[in-house]
């Protein structure tokens, strides 16, 4: 499965740039420059990660990370002019991943959009084990069917 990336970004050179780099490190990344954009997104929760600005034209980013939490848990990264104290609390308070001010360092990007793609990975590798031909546990209902037997532990065991 593809790594897609959105950067929500509107100074469009440093949009650039980021699609570029991120393309360049194998990532597929499409680039947006406001809130209205991410609202006629055919489907905005079909990203791995997304990569938000806070000084949108059309308003503060945290409105797409608060949207975007009620429905997914897929990883957003702030990457904002807005580096004071506070206002880094603010965004990791809204639950952001991961909150990084501008200027970045594209190997501190790098590194940490990595981190995210291998546990992404590792999810992948851990849902297939879970269904191996001889056995299956059901996330949802938390059934476990085998072979020989079925078996349906209590939800606490699962928690």
């Amino acid at each position: 499965m593809t790594f897609k990336i959105l950067i929500v970004e509107d100074e469009i050179d440093f949009r650039e740039v980021l699609v570029d780099f991120l393309e360049l490190k194998g990532f597929s990344a499409t680039g947006i420059s406001s809130i209205a954009q991410y609202h006629a997104l055919p489907n905005p929760y079909d990203y791995s990660l997304i990569i938000l600005d806070r000084t949108l034209p059309d308003g503060d980013g945290l409105s797409i990370l608060d949207l975007h939490r009620k429905n997914s848990t897929i990883p957003i990264i702030i990457l904002s002019g807005l580096g004071h104290v506070d206002e880094r609390i603010k965004g990791l308070d809204a639950d952001a991943d991961h909150y990084l001010v501008k200027p970045v360092m594209m190997p501190e990007l790098l590194a940490i959009v990595s981190r995210y793609e291998r546990q992404a990975n590792l999810g992948q590798n851990v849902a297939e084990s879970l269904d191996n031909g001889n056995t299956n546990i059901n996330d949802l209902t938390h059934a476990i069917t085998g072979k020989k037997e079925n078996v349906n532990p209590e939800a606490k065991r699962f928690a």
